[in-house]
């Protein structure tokens, strides 16, 4: 089960994308570099998620040991003068969740926010009407009323 996951081909090498989640993860914001706070958080998330808060917490631990420290911090998002960027959310999307799409969205000073109503990581490729939103965009430049909401 973990060989699509990790990028396993048939013929047993790996792609880089287990790498590359791990150099854009640790590049995005600091992390702690003490092993002990990924213990803390693990413990804090255990009482709401008992199954899976070893996974989440430690899940970034690599960034802990990455040789090139982050430079970003959290800042404001605006991209001033940017024609409009579509912001797509998912509402049920277990790792990116859906306020932060609005919050994006309101953010940005062309953004504009499409709703997925549905679960699971990402939309494109799981709901028919997203893919139309954004090929629409993409091939036709046609942007999508902000607020559309989307099954």
């Amino acid at each position: 089960m973990s060989d699509p996951l990790n990028g396993r081909d048939r013929n047993g090498s790996y792609r880089n994308q287990i790498d590359a989640y791990a150099a854009n993860t640790c590049a995005d914001y600091p992390a702690p570099d003490d092993v002990a706070d990924y213990t803390k958080l693990a413990d804090a998330i255990r009482r709401d998620a008992p199954h899976f808060a070893d996974f989440a917490a430690y899940n970034d631990l690599v960034c802990a040991f990455w040789p090139v420290p982050s430079l970003r911090a959290p800042h404001a998002v605006t991209a001033a003068g940017a024609p409009p960027i579509v912001v797509i959310g998912t509402t049920a999307d277990p790792a990116t969740p859906y306020a932060w799409a609005v919050s994006l969205a309101h953010e940005l000073s062309s953004g504009v926010l499409v709703e997925h109503r549905g679960e699971g990581h990402t939309s494109f490729g799981t709901s028919l009407c997203v893919e139309r939103v954004v090929e629409a965009y993409l091939v036709d430049l046609t942007v999508p009323t902000d607020g559309l909401s989307c099954n």
